[in-house]
């Protein structure tokens, strides 16, 4: 029988301080992973072309594959000072999935104090590649890529950043208030040697959330 790999990521709790609202609050939580070379397959092509408009377009359709691979979680009667949990007690909820235990990780949540309907968040985000501020940061990425050895890493990575850090922006400017960014960025080599790695309140971007995850991979027959 053939050795084969599994690995997750999952988000556990979180536990927020402020609500951004009066009382109760209805939050979405957006979570964006890439993993190695594998998860945006659009970028396969990078390296293969010299025009920097290909490269572009390129971006642009990995960031539409990223946005269409977006996790969305949407917890109700969430107050000031609350712990989120996901699934049973100890369980927590996959928000990526693989055959492979990936290189590396790049993860984004993006956490938004919002009462209308989640399918609406997908729709707005693809808004943002027909934004000038897209085209910018896509100028700007391939410039700074330049002849990068792994530059689908690197892609990814940014891809992820960008999409969380505009949403919330987007969410801002229409009154939906951003609750907390998380980030970070892995390798297996220095951050899950073995295929695993368990964090506990971890601080977001601006303080006001802290997030709990586990990543978990390993080899079996099959």
């Amino acid at each position: 029988m053939a050795r084969k790999e599994y690995f997750t990521v999952r988000l556990n709790r979180i536990r927020i301080q402020d609500n951004r609202e009066w009382g109760a609050a209805e939050i979405k939580i957006l979570s964006f992973v890439t993993a190695g070379n594998d998860s945006l397959p659009a970028l396969e092509g990078y390296r293969d072309t010299n025009s920097d408009a290909e490269k572009k377009e390129l971006i642009k359709t990995a960031a539409r594959d990223l946005i269409s691979f977006r996790e969305f979680v949407e917890v109700d009667n969430v107050r000031d000072d609350s712990v989120l949990t996901f699934g049973s007690a100890d369980a927590g909820i996959s928000v990526y999935t693989a055959n492979k235990i990936p290189l590396d990780i790049n993860w984004a949540l993006v956490l938004i104090e919002r009462d209308t309907d989640v399918r609406e968040i997908g729709t707005e985000l693809e808004t943002l590649l027909g934004d000038p501020g897209f085209d910018d940061f896509t100028s700007n990425l391939v410039t700074v890529i330049g002849g990068t050895v792994a530059p689908q890493v690197t892609i990814a990575f940014k891809l992820g950043k960008f999409l969380a850090g505009q949403a919330g922006k987007i969410f801002k400017k229409n009154k939906d208030d951003q609750v907390g960014l998380f980030g970070t960025s892995l390798n297996r080599f220095q951050h899950y040697v073995n295929g695993e790695r368990k964090k506990d309140e971890v601080r977001g971007v601006n303080g006001n959330v802290f997030v709990d995850y586990t990543l978990f991979g390993t080899e079996y027959e099959g």
